[in-house]
C-alpha cells in the first residue's frame, strides 16, 4: 500500500537524519558511511514512492538529496540509481532530451558497478526516451542491449518459477522494442523480437 509505505519511509528517512546529526567526531568513518548510504537508498525508495502517488515535487527532492549524498560516499551504484529514477520523471513530464541526459550518466555510473538489473532498467528507460525523441536507431540500440542483458539474467537462474517469473517483470521491454522496430519500418526485427519472447517465454517454464 502506497500511503503506508510512505509513512514508513519518511519515518526511517526522519530517523537516519537524526542519527547522522548525532554522530560525534569520534565516530568511526565507516558507521558515518553506512549511514549516509542507508539514507540515500530510503531516499530513492521515498522517490519512487511518491512517484507512484503523483507527488512530483516531493520525488524530486527526495531523489536530489539522494543524488547529493551519493556524491558524498562516491557510490555510482546509489548515484546511478538516483538519476535513472531523474530520468524516468523527466521521461513522464515528456522531457525526452533531460531523460537521455540523466540516464547517460546513470549508464556510465552503472556499467563501471557491473549492476546487471539496474543496466536492464536502464537501458530500457533510454529505449523509451530515444522512442520519444523519435531517434529510433538509438531507441532500438538500448532496447537490444536490454534485451540481451535480460536473456543472459534468466539463463543463469536455475528454477523455473525464477525464470519464468524474471520474464514476465521484463514483458514491457519485448513489447517496446517491437513497437520501435515497426515505427522504424523494420518488421523482419519486429518479427524476430516477438520470436524471441515466445522462445524466452518457452524456456522459462
Amino acid at each position: 500500500k502506497p500511503q503506508e509505505a510512505l509513512g514508513y519511509l519518511d519515518d526511517a528517512v526522519d530517523t537516519l537524519k537524526r542519527v547522522l546529526d548525532r554522530l560525534g567526531p569520534r565516530t568511526p568513518p565507516t558507521l558515518r558511511e553506512a549511514a549516509r548510504e542507508q539514507l540515500a537508498r530510503s531516499l530513492i525508495q521515498l522517490g519512487r514512492v511518491h512517484q507512484g502517488l503523483g507527488n512530483t515535487a516531493a520525488q524530486e527532492k527526495a531523489l536530489g538529496d539522494a543524488l547529493t549524498i551519493s556524491r558524498l560516499l562516491d557510490s555510482r551504484d546509489i548515484e546511478a540509481g538516483a538519476r535513472l529514477a531523474l530520468g524516468q520523471i523527466a521521461a513522464g513530464k515528456g522531457e525526452h532530451a533531460r531523460a537521455i541526459e540523466h540516464l547517460s550518466q546513470a549508464l556510465t555510473l552503472a556499467s563501471r558497478a557491473a549492476n546487471a538489473g539496474q543496466l536492464i532498467s536502464i537501458h530500457g528507460a533510454l529505449g523509451r526516451a530515444y522512442a520519444g525523441e523519435r531517434r529510433l536507431d538509438d531507441a532500438l540500440a538500448s532496447y537490444r542491449q536490454a534485451l540481451k542483458l535480460v536473456e543472459d539474467v534468466r539463463s543463469q537462474l536455475q528454477e523455473s518459477d525464477l525464470r519464468s517469473g524474471f520474464l514476465e517483470d521484463k514483458q514491457g521491454l519485448y513489447q517496446g522494442a517491437i513497437s520501435v522496430a515497426l515505427a522504424a519500418s523494420r518488421p523482419e526485427e519486429a518479427f524476430g523480437f516477438a520470436g524471441r519472447t515466445m522462445v524466452e517465454f518457452t524456456n522459462g517454464v
